[in-house]
């Protein structure tokens, strides 16, 4: 397969390079030191060291196989799964991976400097290379924090690619790619844009593909003067014969506040189609402004 004859070419390219290696330095040492005496200090060096061998070479093939188990399983979430996409999958594949050989390096070299009887050295270079990792993790905290929230929202699914979603803070759009980093969308007005994943989260997200209707919310204020009669009477004039606003639920008609001199009230008309959202708006306010003007009041429009 041709997965096999790479990672067997690679081997075969290391095993060429540390064979070479060693050749070189056995050929430098029988300069100064008989061959026969290389090899009884070599043989001497595997029989006092022979467990922590045994160890090393368990550990590198654990790892070896720990790394074919994952991107086996992995691989096979990516063609099962609908909740990452294939490029997340990978992302994760290959932080398992450099995580287990990062792992599997300080361990071999740690027992390597404890073969040598550099204990302390082995400890040091461990605890460097351990803090240099936490420093680059520190420096990535928001990357992370934008990964986590990415997986957070691909397990959770509030939305899919080609939902329509509103995000807290006013932003429609639809969903045209998950990321892992980054969602990309596109606006109304045709704008492409990657949010941040960590920034979705903290939001409320309104998902209007999978709601049956959603709400039209039109503010306006009318004066004091004109009874709540007259006003909901003129509102439900204005609205009845317009096209997009379905019967049920009905519309809503709320006084919410008293401003100065006026009144606030908030007109709720329900759609099924979130397209016709900006023409049902703009169609009520003209509709109530008309209404108001004809039979001589003011209203204004927030």
């Amino acid at each position: 397969m041709p997965s096999a004859l790479e990672f067997s070419t690679l081997l075969l390219s290391y095993v060429i390079y540390i064979g070479s290696i060693v050749l070189v330095l056995l050929i430098a040492i029988s300069m100064f030191m008989s061959l026969d005496k290389v090899f009884e200090d070599l043989m001497t060096f595997i029989e006092d060291n022979e467990s922590n061998i045994i160890v090393t070479v368990a550990i590198i093939v654990g790892i070896y196989l720990a790394i074919k188990v994952e991107t086996t399983i992995l691989e096979d979430v990516k063609f099962r799964s609908r909740k990452f996409n294939p490029q997340v999958i990978d992302l994760m594949s290959s932080a398992i991976r450099y995580s287990l050989i990062v792992i599997g390096f300080l361990i071999v070299v740690f027992n390597i400097f404890v073969m040598l009887e550099m204990e302390t050295v082995g400890v040091l270079l461990v605890v460097v290379t351990l803090i240099f990792i936490c420093l680059g993790i520190a420096l990535s905290y928001s990357t992370i924090q934008n990964i986590v929230s990415g997986l957070a929202l691909m397990d959770t699914s509030p939305f899919e690619v080609g939902d329509r979603i509103r995000i807290a803070g006013g932003m429609m759009c639809d969903v045209i790619e998950k990321g892992l980093v980054f969602t990309k969308v596109r606006t109304v007005e045709g704008e492409i844009v990657d949010v941040p994943n960590n920034e979705i989260l903290q939001r409320r997200i309104y998902n209007y593909s999978r709601a049956a209707n959603h709400a039209v919310n039109v503010p306006i204020k009318v004066s004091f003067e004109v009874p709540h009669e007259k006003v909901e009477a003129y509102i439900k004039e204005a609205i009845a014969d317009i096209p997009g606003i379905i019967k049920e639920p009905k519309p809503t008609i709320r006084a919410v506040e008293i401003q100065g001199g006026n009144i606030l009230y908030d007109i709720t008309v329900y759609t099924k189609d979130i397209e016709d959202d900006p023409v049902v708006r703009s169609s009520v306010i003209t509709r109530v402004q008309e209404i108001f003007q004809t039979e001589g009041h003011k209203v204004i429009a927030c």
